[in-house]
């Protein structure tokens, strides 16, 4: 759990290792320095990627309007992003942190690290890209906000109940994940290609409900990362809140799980 802090001043750190087979965490407390640099590395590497023709999942091909000058400039901001975040994570004090999740966590075993915060630049950073993951190859990172959270228990049904949203595909293959999804077994699966916001907003409002909600396609996240869109099809794009009631009556009817497969989705998880 990374506190309340800043770049230029640092921020203060706790350390929870959960196991299976004890209801106490152990607690680790530090502190990660000061480190200017990385605000500014991202904060440049942003505008230069933001500033090119790509949009969404869009990949690099030999097609893409980018000059050969602006994709190395922005291959080194990246190096030299990942490089400082490294010296960040590598440094006094917080390699105790890392000494006693090196002692205690087993490189073969399956191990979840949640980055818990409410900093939208921390979550914003490539936290796959910390060497520690090198030696670590079977934990997996994932973002949380601070903060308490709601337990639902769901309805149990013959089979689960999937609605899935395949958005504006221009430029990207929602088809690849419109097959993983049909073999599932004992689903039941509702595809919306491209949908209307009326017929988007009747099938999230289904009495017999959703215990899972997908979405593929294309989405943005306005600069503060207070605010999500997804573009549902060719001509619409939806803010998340502009779905909030819909989303509620979901919830009501047992929604237990929504999945973005879509770039720059921190707002979207924030909404």
């Amino acid at each position: 759990t990374i506190g309340e802090g800043d770049f230029t001043s640092g921020f203060p750190v706790t350390a929870f290792i959960r196991t299976n087979d004890h209801p106490l965490p152990m607690t680790f407390t530090s502190r990660l320095s000061p480190e200017p640099s990385i605000s500014r590395l991202y904060q440049q590497w942003q505008q230069l990627y933001r500033s090119q023709d790509w949009f969404g999942r869009i990949s690099f091909d030999s097609e893409d309007s980018v000059t050969n000058f602006s994709r190395l400039e922005l291959e080194n901001y990246a190096q030299e992003l990942e490089k400082s975040l490294n010296n960040w994570l590598n440094s006094q004090p917080f390699t105790l942190i890392e000494k006693e999740l090196r002692a205690k966590l087993i490189p073969s075993e399956e191990v979840p690290i949640i980055i818990q915060t409410k900093d939208i630049q921390i979550q914003r950073l490539p936290w796959h890209l910390w060497d520690f993951f090198e030696h670590y190859q079977q934990t997996e990172v994932a973002l949380s906000p601070t903060g308490n959270r709601k337990d639902k228990s769901p309805t149990q049904r013959n089979q689960i109940r999937i609605l899935t949203i395949l958005g504006s595909s221009t430029g990207i293959d929602v088809e690849a994940d419109r097959l993983v999804l049909e073999n599932l077994s004992n689903v039941e699966t509702i595809f919306l290609v491209e949908p209307t916001l009326q017929k988007l907003h009747e099938y999230l409002w289904d009495e017999q409900g959703w215990d899972i909600l997908c979405y593929s396609g294309h989405s943005s996240t306005q600069t503060d990362g207070n605010i999500g869109t997804i573009l549902v099809n060719q001509n619409d794009s939806l803010k998340i809140k502009e779905l909030k009631n819909a989303l509620k009556k979901a919830i009501e009817n047992d929604l237990q799980l929504a999945i973005f497969n879509s770039c720059d989705g921190l707002g979207l998880a924030k909404e």
